[in-house]
């Protein structure tokens, strides 16, 4: 191979019938160390590797890394590639392997070490989607071979079934039908973990169209294809790659031990086999072709030893029902504080992250038009008050003169009293004078002057009471006006009080203050800034105040399991960021209507402070959600087994002991914890049922023998 340093030139067809196979580019490579043979295999195959390392990994730094370290892989365990048609799927287990060393490394670390919020992955805006993909990953590289690889090919990079079938070397047909049984496969596991289809079909178009999306590569590649002659002859690695090249090391080394491990295993196999070799001659000749032989003890043919198996009886009641899911802390209480009035920031008194009390002043705005029109509100006042005082010395002026009316005219009242009765008098004397001596005398005459006077007198007297009386009701009209001016004076005085107090208020809003205790986790204010109200847009916020004593954890539970969601349920929740960190609560709240993933909301409310959780961190929560049926059974864990490939969809194998055989029962699993498994049908209480049947070899029915019970010591 040549490893001088000069620039790989663009890649020209290595076929004229069509763009070259995977295999004959790997055996080129292999060959010959053709440069352009392995960078074309790396362009080809180099989408569909970075999109499984940034769905495993958060950081795109640790994505780019593993991406290299997968193909430093391939420069050196090439030749190991048992089928190179089978690369694409090869690649993907070996990025695979690469992403979640990576992700491992860095979670250790952060174990050890204060995490910083740089080292963690920033919140995704659908955590279910974001664990679905998590999920996806593990469940793909379970799948045989021959379905990852149709998988990979058609669904991660995107290719057609004749593109496929072509660079793998088999009829369209053939993988469409691998493809197909691939898909079900997932599905059926992934719903079976909980997700609903439909989300299952949105993240796995969002896979495809992530792998299109990263095929500008060039830089990525170049320095990936560069590194990857020295990496295979065990060169000094360029700083640039030094990275990916520990990481390619350690992987290289897991793959060493798997295969030791499984050379390992068919080293004992073959040895079983040469001693089944040896001792065939020894079978007797009536033995049935699909018998065990009879081992020979003393001359005499013996039947081999059963298996020895212990049992138990299936317990009643069904498991606890527990439900484990992805979440994610959000604020219990936030606020976004905005400038109600125009001005200019006087002051800011906080800072970002500053942790504040209740009524804390935040920042002071300037608003000298509010600070006037308080001042006119109090000359407003002072002014009314005047006008009130004016009024009510009016008012006692008026009651007075009222008074005085009243007197003068129970004075006029007793005038008129007087000169009625002189003229009742003279009357009397004026009729005596006459009687005596007669009309037209001088005395008579005199009398009746002094009458007529006296008449006069009295009509006058009557005049002057009804002349007081009209000045008493002139008063009286004045002192109604006077209490009207009063009154109004009293109300312009409370006008003046409520334009004082709207004043006040505007003035007050001038302080921004804490609406409870939390901390600023947003600012966008600085003293001698000009603000003014706006729209409730939180990017416009002065500041973001956030309680920080306690966060809502909030999650998704399948809609298999709403039903089960109450309020009140036990709930644990635990942080990656926050090892040994277990919070025991109970759901606070749920969402009661299912979303369109298919999953209902539930919140948790957990202490903040004294465990340090923040907003943003993903963890995961336990629901205890009740137990199951009653008329369920339990089983140990160990118990269960997957039988042969024909059993019916859906159920499990269980051995059930009778008759001094073990045969294969298919049952049906509701749920299951660590230690036992919850029956929903299948058995009854009183079989017995194998514990560790490994050793059955999944055969429908097998002779054993039960294991005895140690006697009491």
């Amino acid at each position: 191979m040549n490893h001088g340093p000069r620039r790989l030139p663009r890649i020209p067809s290595l076929s004229s019938t069509g763009p070259p196979i995977d295999a004959d580019l790997l055996a080129r490579f292999i060959s010959t160390g053709d440069e352009v043979a392995f960078e074309l295999l790396v362009r080809r195959h180099a989408p569909m590797v970075l999109a499984v390392c940034r769905r495993v990994l958060a950081d795109p730094n640790d994505a780019d890394d593993a991406f290299q370290a997968a193909f430093l892989v391939l420069a050196r365990k090439a030749a190991s590639v048992a089928r190179a048609e089978v690369l694409a799927g090869w690649l993907y287990r070996i990025a695979y392997r690469a992403a979640v060393r990576v992700r491992s490394d860095r979670l250790r670390r952060a174990t050890h070490a204060d995490a910083s919020p740089d080292l963690l992955p920033a919140p995704t805006t659908d955590p279910n989607a974001r664990e679905l993909e998590r999920v996806l990953d593990e469940e793909v590289a379970k799948l045989p071979e021959r379905h990852r690889v149709a998988f990979v090919l058609c669904c991660l990079e995107g290719k057609t079934g004749e593109e496929a079938g072509r660079l793998i070397g088999c009829p369209p047909g053939t993988v469409s039908s691998r493809l197909t049984r691939a898909r079900e496969r997932l599905r059926e596991r992934l719903t079976r973990r909980g997700f609903a289809p439909a989300l299952i079909v949105t993240v796995l178009s969002a896979c495809a169209e992530s792998a299109a999306a990263v095929s500008a590569l060039t830089a990525l590649i170049d320095s990936t294809v560069h590194a990857a002659p020295g990496f295979a002859t065990r060169r000094p690695t360029a700083a640039l790659t030094a990275r990916p090249a520990t990481i390619a090391e350690g992987v290289i080394r897991t793959m060493n031990a798997t295969k030791l491990k499984t050379l390992a295993l068919l080293f004992a196999l073959g040895l079983l086999a040469v001693g089944g070799v040896f001792a065939a001659p020894n079978a007797s000749p009536e033995e049935e072709p699909n018998q065990p032989p009879k081992a020979k003890v003393g001359g005499a043919q013996k039947a081999p030893a059963a298996p020895v198996v212990r049992v138990v009886q299936p317990q009643r009641g069904g498991l606890d029902r527990v439900s484990r899911n992805a979440g994610h802390a959000e604020p219990l209480q936030q606020a976004d504080l905005f400038a109600t009035i125009a001005g200019t920031l006087k002051r800011v008194n906080v800072n970002l992250g500053d942790h504040v009390k209740r009524g804390q002043l935040l920042a002071e705005i300037d608003a000298p038009a509010l600070v006037l029109e308080e001042r006119r509100a109090q000359i407003d006042i002072e002014q009314a008050k005047s006008l009130l005082h004016e009024a009510e010395a009016r008012l006692i002026a008026a009651k007075a003169e009222i008074n005085t009316a009243k007197l003068t005219v129970k004075q006029r009242e007793t005038e008129e009293a007087g000169a009625k009765a002189t003229h009742v008098l003279w009357r009397k004397k004026h009729d005596q004078i006459v009687k005596i001596s007669g009309a037209g005398t001088s005395d008579a005459s005199d009398a009746e002057l002094h009458l007529r006077t006296a008449e006069t007198q009295l009509e006058g007297a009557t005049v002057a009471i009804e002349s007081a009386k009209s000045d008493v009701a002139v008063k009286q009209s004045k002192l109604l006006q006077t209490e009207a001016n009063v009154g109004n004076a009293k109300t312009t005085i409370e006008a003046a009080n409520l334009a004082l107090q709207k004043a006040r208020l505007a003035l007050e809003q001038a302080k921004i203050e804490a609406p409870f205790d939390g901390v600023v986790t947003r600012q966008n204010a600085s003293a001698g800034d000009h603000v003014r109200p706006t729209e409730r847009d939180t990017d416009r916020a002065l500041f973001t105040l956030t309680r920080v004593d306690r966060v809502r954890f909030v999650t998704a539970v399948p809609e298999s399991e709403v039903a089960h969601a109450t309020v009140g349920a036990s709930a644990v929740v635990t942080f990656a960021s926050r090892p040994g960190v277990r919070i025991n609560e109970k759901i606070s709240r749920i969402g009661f209507a299912i979303e369109k993933n298919g999953r209902m909301r539930v919140e948790v409310d957990v202490p903040a402070a004294t465990n340090d959780i923040r907003p943003g961190m993903f963890g995961e929560v336990t629901l205890t959600l009740g137990k199951g049926p009653a008329d369920a059974l339990r089983v140990p864990l160990s118990a269960i087994t997957e039988g042969p490939k024909e059993r019916p969809g859906g159920s499990h194998g269980v051995y059930v002991y009778r008759d001094g055989k073990a045969r294969l029962t298919f049952v049906k699993v509701s749920q299951h914890n660590e230690k036992e498994v919850e029956i929903a049908s299948g058995l009854t209480a009183d079989d017995l049922v194998v514990v560790d049947p490994k050793g059955l070899k999944s055969q429908p029915e097998v002779a054993v023998e039960v294991e005895r019970p140690a006697p009491p010591k």
